[in-house]
């Protein structure tokens, strides 16, 4: 069960690694449209223009460590996938090499 888990996760993930350009190109298309937003007075309402600024900055700001944030814990995860899937086959191959080494020894034996 925990072995179709891990195929599970790294589908996941690697739909993810090929999104992930067009998660960029929609973060920098994001920030430009902040951009425009707080040059126009339509996210902002405050009455003084750097409050206004600084405001949308923070705003802006807020979300680019957010998409960060989200970006490495899933860079992290399918870290751990890969490696756990790794050491599940390093694990498996050496389970039958000792099967194989103690037929050998019954085989021998008998």
């Amino acid at each position: 069960m925990k072995y179709h888990i891990l195929h599970l996760l790294k589908v996941i993930f690697i739909s993810f690694l090929v999104c992930v350009p067009g998660i960029i190109i929609f973060s920098i298309i994001w920030q430009q449209h902040i951009k425009l937003l707080a040059t126009n007075d339509l996210l902002c309402s405050n009455t003084n223009f750097l409050e206004q600024v600084f405001t949308c900055y923070k705003y802006a700001q807020t979300l680019n460590k957010l998409v960060l944030i989200v970006g490495l814990i899933l860079l992290f995860l399918g870290i751990l996938v890969f490696s756990i899937d790794g050491y599940l086959a390093y694990r498996i191959t050496e389970r039958k090499k000792t099967i194989e080494k103690l037929e050998r020894i019954y085989n021998n034996h008998y």
